[in-house]
């Protein structure tokens, strides 16, 4: 995916000092050690994205974060350099090359490069990624952009969005630049209820610190496998690439919904923080059968491409905590199908059945009650969904199934008393059999595995 940015290639050597300020009338603040701590914190999250986004051993070059200040692009290279360098994932084109090539190429440090020079750069350098950055301004807060971008096919194989500090605090390390930066649009502030002050996560403590140091940010950082629109609180927020990150900034705990809308479907997660720190999810993305799907159960089918809202099935990671009846034992209820794809609908018309008699507690409406990682669209499969988990997972161990019997969602048989079920030790299909002195029934308890459509 291809987006045309301009870019500042304002970056030398060296920090340049910021004693050229001191003849002003006013002179600039001093930056104090934890608005750089914090700052070198987000630069170090910055580094862990690329190592996880972008191909070990590759050649790499950090061209540029655009912003007002030649001291403050030049401080976030050097640390990104830095952790480049003692990470050891990938080689890291040497500063002065590309200094030396800038120049050669009479390039101007404020002159406006699309995409296509930068990869012409790159490619001159000898680089497989390119590095870029940007810095702006909002709501006083600061946002910092990296992208990464392959040189050879254009892919944008990593980008992180991450609030930075205060302005009052970036401002006191950039001098007046700041003032010059282009602004974003807002982040919605978001302030939850308090019940209770949050719990604070243990962290790594500095060599020849003592005491522990609680996290100072509270944030949700939302990663698109997809490129789409990002939604917060029901709220438009961002446009997504592929494999770029966002962060949230959060002000207290409390339950948040995002939601990432692609061109083929809509992905929603919801969210409970309760402690600070930065809690990280994944949307969007494919999948193979086998693979964890978004719920942390299992991908046991995939029909190609999405229709009617879904492409993939995925299995819960465990079954229900106990077997369970099918109810409605002597009645007949009109509407379920065997067929693929039916297993939701088959669901939600056993569970309004079962209301209308006020029979709570059986394998449908527990399995549309179900709850695994913050998911709740579960339900029963149908009969061929049964079978399809039965050959996809249980038949190459994956799943963790028992060797029981799994109702599905179909009725069958004398529909009166009769649905469904898999012996998932034989693979056999059936609605009736005889285990001991007992022929087998709607009123039977037999094990439950929901699945959800995505």
């Amino acid at each position: 995916m291809m987006k045309k940015k301009s870019i500042d290639y304002s970056i030398s050597a060296v920090i340049l000092a910021l004693a050229f300020t001191a003849c002003a009338a006013t002179p600039a603040p001093v930056a104090d050690a934890s608005s750089l701590d914090e700052l070198s914190r987000a630069i170090r999250d910055v580094s862990n994205h690329l190592n996880g986004n972008i191909p070990a051993g590759r050649m790499i070059a950090f061209v540029n974060v655009e912003s007002g200040s030649a001291d403050f692009s030049n401080f976030i290279i050097d640390d990104l350099i830095a952790n480049a360098v003692t990470d050891r994932v990938f080689t890291v084109v040497d500063r002065q090359r590309l200094d030396d090539i800038r120049a050669e190429q009479n390039i101007q440090l404020s002159g406006e490069v699309d995409d296509e020079t930068a990869r012409s750069i790159g490619s001159f350098l000898g680089a497989h990624t390119i590095v870029s950055g940007r810095v702006s301004s909002f709501g006083g807060h600061f946002r910092l952009t990296i992208r990464a971008l392959d040189v050879e096919t254009a892919e944008v194989q990593g980008q992180y969005n991450r609030i930075i500090g205060t302005e009052r605090a970036i401002a006191a390390l950039i001098g007046d630049g700041w003032g010059h930066m282009a602004q974003s649009p807002a982040v919605p502030s978001v302030q939850a209820p308090v019940a209770q002050a949050p719990a604070t996560q243990a962290v790594q403590v500095p060599v020849g610190q003592t005491t522990p140091v609680a996290p100072t940010v509270t944030a949700i950082e939302v990663t698109a496998r997809s490129a789409g629109t990002l939604f917060f609180q029901d709220v438009e927020i961002a446009t997504l690439w592929d494999n770029e990150a966002y962060t949230i900034p959060i002000d207290g705990p409390g339950t948040f919904a995002v939601r990432l809308v692609m061109a083929d479907r809509t992905e929603t997660r919801s969210i409970v923080i309760n402690t600070r720190g930065v809690t990280r999810v994944n949307l969007g993305g494919t999948f193979a059968v086998g693979d964890v799907g978004p719920a942390g159960g299992i991908i046991f089918y995939d029909r190609g491409r999405h229709i009617d809202g879904w492409r993939w099935l995925e299995s819960a990671s465990r079954d229900l905590a106990a077997p369970a009846e099918w109810g409605a034992n002597g009645q007949n209820i009109i509407g379920t199908s065997t067929a693929l794809g039916t297993g939701r609908q088959n669901t939600q018309v056993i569970v309004n059945h079962l209301r209308q008699r006020n029979e709570g507690g059986r394998a449908a409406e527990l399995a549309q009650n179900f709850t695994q990682n913050g998911f709740t669209d579960w339900f029963l499969p149908s009969r061929e969904e049964l079978n399809l988990m039965h050959i996809n997972l249980r038949q190459r161990g994956l799943g963790n199934f028992s060797s029981g019997r799994y109702w599905s969602s179909s009725q069958g048989g004398n529909a009166t008393h009769q649905a469904w079920f898999q012996n998932f030790n034989t693979g056999a299909q059936d609605v009736s059999a005889v285990v001991g002195t007992t022929i087998l029934s709607k009123s039977s308890a037999l094990l439950v595995r929901p699945i959800r459509a995505f």
